[in-house]
């Protein structure tokens, strides 16, 4: 008898296409897996590209360095005081950087070291970049630890200047580096009270950006009296033929090397010729101590005009200024704010100046790197005057001393007179400390005027154009203060 397997009858409703096959679970596991793989992928590519995309988290060493707290125990110069500097700049400074140019720059402050002390090395060569933020720092990093392998001396010197090239690098007079203090302290000796310390001399430039777009003759704005120039005997007016036997200019070009030792601390020899003197003078100056101007000075003009001089924007600018007005009394027509040749200060104190002479108006704004906008308005508790309005600025009036020339100007509060600003405005700064002891610092906003504007880079235009020659300045005549006093 044969046997014959039985299977199971039907349920209602039931066809055998519907039956469970043999091999199901075999079929359905290999689409799962392939489910499971597509998935994965998917996913792990998702993170990949977000990865890339978000800025890298540093910590320890490398990170940005701590804000506004000095380092206790600074470690020894290297590649991680360069890494912080590269991080905190890309991270903190207002506008997105290219890590191309920021690296480019460390490596050309690096290669200008290593040709002055003579040490110049084959694999001082800028690695290829591509603009991976990461990817480029592992690059430049390999190229320093090469040249580093064949560096005679420590690597403080070298270090200094890639971060002094990359501070550089962003042309913002609000950036700064400062090396490690030696034997725990920090610069030299200050200078006593109510005294300056330098050559007394001052150039119709600002900056070294300014210095770069002049044109020959190389004169003198002013001299500081009681100054080693002014008992040197120079003048305004005076020109600059050499400075230590070289140049200023070259083929009609600015070379910025030869006026540095304007600002140094060393000997400077200069040959000097006086307006309208057919020979010249050979004259030797060291910095030294000298009694500083005061730091607002005033006087009465003709006209019942109030002149007031101010070189910085300090704390009791606005008190001594304010004292002046009240003084003056009601006969007062106007105010002349000579402030020719300052370099800024206390944003605070500009707020005071201003208030003086307008109300319920905002001053300026500062924009940071997420786009957030903060509104500066005027101090209405300040007292305020009814007065006629000028302002005389130049290329040395920079960052507050803009920010008053831009208000005067966007606030229809008077006239400016003179030359356009030295455009070096860009805004707050911070200092952050690096693992080494050093400290950079950098700007964590731009400012803008009340009308919107960007003067960093830029300036504020004078209403009045008025250029002093060499001549004016020989002679003691000063053409910008009389346009002044026409205007009023």
């Amino acid at each position: 008898m044969n046997k014959v397997s039985e299977k199971p009858a039907l349920a209602q409703g039931e066809t055998k296409a519907s039956l469970p096959e043999k091999q199901w679970w075999r079929q359905d596991s290999a689409r799962l897996v392939c489910l499971v793989i597509v998935v994965g992928l998917v996913a792990a590519s998702f993170l990949y590209l977000t990865w890339r995309a978000a800025p890298p988290i540093v910590s320890g060493s490398s990170s940005c360095g701590t804000q506004s707290q000095s380092v206790e125990n600074p470690a020894p110069s290297s590649i991680h005081a360069i890494k912080q500097a590269y991080n905190c700049i890309l991270d903190t400074y207002p506008t997105v950087l290219d890590p191309r140019s920021l690296l480019q720059h460390a490596m050309s402050g690096m290669v200008n070291y290593l040709v002055q002390q003579h040490q110049d090395q084959r694999s001082a060569v800028l690695p290829a970049l591509t603009g991976d933020r990461q990817v480029d720092w592992q690059a430049f990093e390999r190229t320093y630890t090469t040249m580093t392998a064949h560096l005679s001396s420590n690597q403080q010197g070298l270090v200094a200047a890639a971060i002094t090239g990359m501070v550089d690098g962003l042309h913002d007079d609000h950036a700064n580096y400062m090396p490690p203090p030696r034997d725990n302290t920090r610069g030299g000796e200050s200078a006593p009270p109510g005294t300056r310390t330098g050559l007394g001399i001052h150039l119709p430039f600002y900056s070294p950006e300014q210095f770069a777009q002049s044109s020959p003759p190389l004169s003198i704005r002013s001299v500081d009296p009681g100054s080693p120039a002014g008992q040197a005997g120079l003048r305004p007016g005076d020109t600059i033929i050499t400075i230590n036997g070289f140049p200023p200019f070259i083929n009609q070009k600015p070379v910025q090397a030869v006026i540095s030792p304007l600002s140094g601390s060393g000997l400077v020899q200069l040959q000097i010729q006086h307006p309208g003197a057919d020979s010249t003078i050979r004259v030797s100056l060291t910095p030294a101590a000298y009694p500083a101007d005061p730091l607002v000075s005033t006087r009465m003009l003709s006209g019942n005009i109030l002149y007031v001089h101010f070189t910085q924007f300090q704390r009791g600018v606005y008190e001594q200024i304010n004292q002046a007005v009240q003084e003056a009394g009601a006969q007062l027509k106007g105010v002349i704010l000579d402030m020719r040749g300052n370099g800024g200060g206390d944003a605070e104190e500009q707020r005071r100046i201003i208030s003086m002479f307008v109300h319920n108006q905002v001053i300026s704004s500062t924009v940071d790197r997420q786009g957030q906008r903060s509104d500066m308005r005027t101090d209405d508790g300040i007292p305020l005057y009814h007065v006629r309005l000028v302002a005389l600025i130049d290329r040395g009036c920079a960052s507050a001393c803009e920010a008053t020339a831009m208000d005067i100007q966007d606030l229809h509060l008077g006239r400016l007179v003179g030359e356009r600003t030295a455009g070096i405005a860009s805004g707050p700064s911070s200092d952050f400390f690096l693992d080494d002891g050093s400290v950079v610092t950098v700007p964590v906003a731009f400012m803008q005027g009340p009308a919107g504007e960007v003067i960093s880079g830029i300036g504020v235009p004078p209403d009045d154009e008025v250029y002093p020659t060499p001549a004016d300045l020989a002679a003691g005549h000063d053409p910008v203060l009389e346009r002044a006093l026409q205007v009023l």
